[in-house]
């Protein structure tokens, strides 16, 4: 295998095991859970889970007659970061709780995986850029590549407490929507 192939293999692989939170390297997530957070929250559940960037995304349960009960997520007036990404009557995962993997609910989502959004695999990526692009006999490449981790270095994590309180707002949001309807 030669030098190109094999640098080739390295970044295919290691980006394969970035599930694995060793891989990650340091950063802010050093401290926080490794796939998932639940609570509770004025009657809602929080289920927060981490994607395959390992960023986190967030989720709230609400009534199935809420008015913000839709289709398409995209069309929401509900205000959180980088805007409603999910919305369906069930999680894209099973939690592991049965009081929300068997009862019927409507579930709002967001995710942290944004242009502006940093994530550990973005972490794991900046190391290999520039040796992969030499490995793989491109040097030229490396002046965008430079400009590419620039623009990654400008990004921001959004930690799990990020999450937790922009569900809590989700849930007042949708709570006085609802209660608005009413009267």
């Amino acid at each position: 295998m030669s030098q190109k192939e094999s640098s080739f293999v390295k970044f295919v692989t290691d980006y394969e095991n970035i599930k694995n939170k060793e891989n990650w390297g340091p950063g802010p997530w050093e401290n926080e859970p490794v796939q998932q957070h639940i609570e509770e929250y004025q009657g809602h559940f929080l289920v927060c889970s981490r994607n395959s960037l390992g960023a986190w995304c967030g989720y709230i349960n609400i009534p199935s007659n809420s008015k913000y009960v839709v289709e398409d997520e995209f069309d929401s007036e509900l205000e959180i970061h980088g805007g409603i990404t999910w919305s369906q009557a069930r999680l894209p995962f099973p939690t592991g709780n049965p009081e929300i993997d068997e009862k019927e609910w409507f579930w709002l989502g967001f995710d942290c995986a944004h242009y502006n959004d940093d994530t550990p695999v973005n972490e794991h990526l900046r190391k290999f850029s520039d040796q992969l692009m030499i490995d793989i006999g491109k040097p030229e490449l490396n002046e965008e590549m430079n400009m590419a981790t620039k623009t990654l270095l400008s990004r921001t994590y959004k930690t799990l407490n990020f999450v937790i309180k922009e569900l809590k707002n989700l849930v007042d949001q949708v709570e006085k929507g609802n209660n608005e309807n009413k009267n």
